[in-house]
């Protein structure tokens, strides 16, 4: 088992869980122009020097960075010639930083990354909802290496689970700690 473990940007925690199969902590600074599924309090107060910091400490200690891109609205901000500066400066960034992967959940963040930053893995998260091996095939067909399955729903569904592992060759990621019931009526309000 491999895991990807969130991150508060205590370094404490990289020295915690080196020698763990952890494999990837991910994270995002509190606000930038993107957004997230996770609220900005829960980043904790770093910055872009922090992060750079953090980002250096887990490869020294073997673990990857993922940065988090997955805001599902933008306010069709990332359709205007001054959005998409915005997105490629922050692109930039953390290319520049030395993150190793980044998690999106739009297909047009998707496409950006794949044509202009081939260097970073793109993950898709879990809020493209990918339950189905239709939507599993459309993602992998955008060049998505790893995608994170719609647990809330289908992670005690084998039969499912099994269709969409067989209908694509990229990685697949549960969310094995979610706070949800299975098929909880308000999931889309708790994300």
């Amino acid at each position: 088992m491999k895991l990807s473990v969130a991150t508060n940007f205590d370094n404490a925690l990289l020295e915690r869980v080196a020698g763990l199969p952890v494999t990837e902590v991910y994270g995002k600074l509190p606000r930038d122009f993107v957004g997230g599924g996770r609220a900005g309090y829960s980043s904790g107060t770093v910055d872009g020097a922090g992060l750079e910091a953090h980002v250096r400490l887990a490869h020294r200690h073997g673990i990857k960075f993922n940065y988090l891109l997955n805001s599902v609205c933008m306010g069709n901000r990332e359709w205007t010639r001054q959005g998409l500066h915005e997105i490629r400066r922050l692109l930039d960034f953390v290319s520049a930083l030395g993150v190793d992967a980044v998690t999106v959940s739009t297909p047009y963040i998707a496409e950006l990354v794949r044509r202009h930053y081939p260097k970073l893995a793109v993950k898709i998260g879990i809020f493209a909802n990918i339950d189905t091996p239709t939507r599993a095939r459309f993602w992998e067909d955008l060049g998505a290496e790893t995608l994170v399955l719609e647990s809330f729903s289908i992670n005690r569904r084998l039969s499912q689970l099994s269709a969409i592992r067989a209908a694509v060759s990229c990685r697949l990621q549960l969310i094995a700690n979610f706070s949800c019931l299975p098929n909880c009526p308000m999931q889309i309000y708790h994300m």
